[in-house]
């Protein structure tokens, strides 16, 4: 079954407000009932009343002025005005809507119209509910978004189409000082280095990703050096819309990446070194067991050279060899 509102009549003739109150309340409604203006703020001010049906002319306050005080009023949530009136003309209806009213009923009110020109109010204020639930979830969903942005090690700035900064994250805000405030809203070229300027229009232009290592030289003369990527991103019509710049300060990284390829250097180096110290060795080695082999054969023919001698010198000397 379909919910049903509060509606407040304003109406200082009794037999017009108990009939448009009698038809309200036939359609479900609950009706709040007003003389004057003055009145009807008086019950605002204290019950959420979502929509408003009004007499022009009633004492004390009359229905333009109403609309004017509904509209300078803080309610939390927003009030339809149908204004209810004899006066037709062109100018009347313009000042009904320049007064706030969002719409209006010709008298004699015709009990039908009333009840439709409420549930188009209805609607739209039930829209208008949606609206700000969702509205409402997109803040929290942005503010949710925003703190892992700004929990992002990496400088993050976001251009649009315009070259105006229209985001960046808490690391960029950090390492220039600057605040939020006074970033958003300008020329990109105030906050970036002059060498991404080209970088950054490319990316729109040509609607890729662009990336670029920045060498900034720092205040001890070394070089800081951030890797810089431009994301294009693309609207429904296929335009680069915004491009996103991600600024990454990689100066240890390639540090440690030069000490790396120095230490692997070194130890290829190293390796050649020792590669020429073993063959070295092993050309010493081979020679010493050449050096060793000729040793034993030298060994050898000196005892062949002693045996051969002794055996001649027997045979030589044969008058021992018998007698021994």
């Amino acid at each position: 079954m379909e919910k049903k509102s509060s509606i407040l009549l304003v109406e200082d003739n009794p037999p017009s407000l108990e009939l448009m109150k009698k038809h309200l309340e036939a359609d479900g409604h609950q009706v709040f009932t007003a003389v004057h203006g003055r009145a009807a703020m008086a019950i605002l001010n204290t019950t959420p009343v979502p929509l408003v049906v009004t007499d022009w002319l009633m004492p004390e306050m009359d229905g333009l002025d109403l609309c004017r005080h509904i509209r300078q009023a803080a309610f939390e949530s927003y009030v339809y005005i149908i204004m209810v009136t004899s006066r037709t003309r062109k100018q009347d209806l313009v000042a009904v809507f320049e007064a706030g009213a969002d719409d209006y009923i010709p008298k004699p009110v015709d009990p039908e119209e009333l009840k439709a020109r409420v549930q188009t109010g209805l609607r739209l204020i039930a829209l208008e509910r949606r609206y700000q639930e969702t509205l409402g979830q997109m803040m929290q969903g942005r503010s949710r978004l925003e703190i892992v942005f700004d929990a992002i090690q990496e400088e993050i700035i976001v251009i649009d189409a315009n070259g105006k900064v229209i985001s960046v994250n808490g690391a960029f805000l950090r390492r220039t000082g600057l605040k939020r405030k006074t970033a958003i809203g300008y020329d990109y070229p105030a906050f970036l280095d002059t060498q991404l300027v080209p970088v950054v229009k490319r990316a729109f232009e040509e609607g890729q990703r662009q990336d670029y290592l920045l060498k900034l030289c720092s205040g001890d003369g070394a070089d800081d050096e951030r890797q810089v990527t431009a994301v294009p991103i693309q609207d429904d019509h296929r335009q680069t819309s915004i491009v996103v710049v991600v600024m990454k300060d990689v100066t240890e990284d390639r540090r440690h990446a030069k000490q790396i390829q120095s230490l692997n250097k070194r130890l290829i180096q190293t390796a050649v070194q020792l590669e020429v110290k073993n063959k070295k060795l092993e050309t010493t080695l081979h020679q010493l067991e050449e050096t060793q082999v000729q040793m034993l054969q030298a060994e050898k023919m000196a005892s062949i050279g002693q045996l051969a001698a002794g055996v001649a010198h027997e045979i030589n000397n044969p008058t021992g060899f018998v007698s021994s």
